[in-house]
C-alpha cells in the first residue's frame, strides 16, 4: 500500500467535440508527427528522414525516455495492436476500424519503422493538461505503477511494471484496488481494513527480475485517489 505521489504533465490543447491525438516524432534521423482524427477516422503523416514506404504501428505501452538505450523495443512499449502504411512522408490515410473498440489512444506509443531498420518511436497523447499518480512497491511484489488521467476527463490509464522477489511460487497477477479513505498512511489503512473504501480497478500482469511484465488497464471513471493496494495472496 502506497500513498500516490501527484504529478503534473503540461501538452498542448485539443477539441472538446473529437478527439484529437498526437505522437511526435523525433529519433533516429526521423523527425514529424503523426495525428490521429477520431472524429474523421485518419492519420496524418507528416515525417522526414524515412523512405517513402514507411509502416507504422500503435503499441501497447508508452515510451520511457532516459530509461532505456533502445526504447522502441517490444520488451518496453509492448506488443502491436494496430499496423498501417504509407506511401508518401506527408499525407493521410483513413483508419476507419482503429475507433471501432477503442475511443482512446492516451499512452500507446507510435512505432515508425524507417529504411535501413532503423527505428522511431514516441508516446501518443491529446493537446491536454496530464495529471499522473505514481505509487512504488518495495514488497515480494515490486516496481512501479502509474495512473494518468486527462484533465477534465473520467476516464483513466493505469500502466504498471511489477515484478514478483516472492521466495516461494511466484506471483503472476495481482489484484489492484484504490483507497479514497482519509487515513494518515498506510499502515493505518491496513490495520483498519474497510472494504467499502476499497474499489477494485483490475487484475494486473507480474513479471520476474528476469522477465519484466508491463500491464495496462483502462478505467472508465476514476475520481479521487489517496492509496493503492496490491492483493497477490
Amino acid at each position: 500500500c502506497l500513498s500516490l505521489q501527484h504529478l503534473f504533465f503540461l501538452l498542448l490543447s485539443g477539441s472538446a467535440f473529437c478527439k484529437q491525438f498526437r505522437a511526435d516524432i523525433n529519433m533516429a534521423g526521423v523527425k514529424g508527427w503523426v495525428n490521429f482524427d477520431s472524429s474523421q477516422k485518419t492519420a496524418s503523416v507528416n515525417l522526414t528522414g524515412a523512405c517513402n514506404q514507411v509502416n507504422l504501428s500503435l503499441n501497447e505501452f508508452p515510451v520511457m525516455y532516459g530509461h532505456f538505450i533502445y526504447p522502441c523495443l517490444q520488451t518496453n512499449i509492448g506488443s502491436s495492436i494496430y499496423r498501417f502504411s504509407v506511401n508518401q512522408l506527408s499525407m493521410s490515410v483513413s483508419v476507419p476500424d482503429l475507433f471501432e473498440n477503442r475511443s482512446s489512444l492516451d499512452d500507446l506509443s507510435l512505432l515508425v519503422e524507417a529504411c535501413n531498420s532503423r527505428k522511431a518511436c514516441a508516446t501518443v497523447k491529446q493537446n491536454k493538461i496530464v495529471k499522473t499518480w505514481q505509487a512504488k512497491f518495495y514488497s515480494s511484489v515490486a516496481g512501479d505503477l502509474y495512473i494518468r488521467q486527462n484533465e477534465a476527463e473520467s476516464a483513466a490509464q493505469i500502466l504498471s511494471d511489477l515484478v514478483s522477489l516472492h521466495s516461494g511460487a511466484a506471483v503472476t497477477s495481482v489484484s489492484m484496488f484504490i483507497a479514497q479513505a482519509n487515513f494518515s498512511g498506510c499502515a493505518i489503512l491496513l490495520s483498519q481494513p474497510d472494504p467499502s473504501t476499497l474499489s477494485l480497478l483490475g487484475r494486473l500482469r507480474v513479471g520476474s527480475p528476469l522477465q519484466p511484465i508491463k500491464s495496462r488497464l483502462e478505467i472508465a471513471n476514476l475520481t479521487t485517489v489517496r492509496f493503492a493496494l496490491i492483493n497477490y495472496g
